[in-house]
């Protein structure tokens, strides 16, 4: 198992993120530095950078588990946590809450 090492942020409302990171991600992250910053994928509310990598955003999935299929329908930017289609169009803006939901 790699070390991991512990990770500290804040996002802009000053609350305190951790997280870890191991070497190799970390060497991940450095490498593609470079291109990170041609890649622009940024909230529409917020102008958070929402890109990780060509495999992963830090995007959160809003799940529709009605029946047997698991479909994304939505997603949430991490940092302001408005909510969003899957065509970007905005549903819910500046959630003072990261979860929603239908009663």
């Amino acid at each position: 198992m790699a070390n991991k090492e512990q990770v500290f942020t804040y996002n802009k409302r000053g609350d305190l993120l951790i997280g870890s990171i191991s070497q190799e991600e970390r060497e991940l992250r450095e490498s593609m530095s470079s291109i990170d910053a041609k890649i622009e994928d940024y909230c529409p509310v917020c102008n958070h950078c929402l890109f990780l990598s060509f495999e992963h955003t830090s995007r959160i999935a809003i799940m529709d588990n009605v029946g047997d299929d698991d479909d994304v329908v939505g997603w949430i930017c991490p940092e302001c946590y408005s909510q969003f289609d899957m065509e970007d169009n905005p549903e819910i803006l500046l959630s003072k809450s990261n979860i929603q939901g239908e009663s």
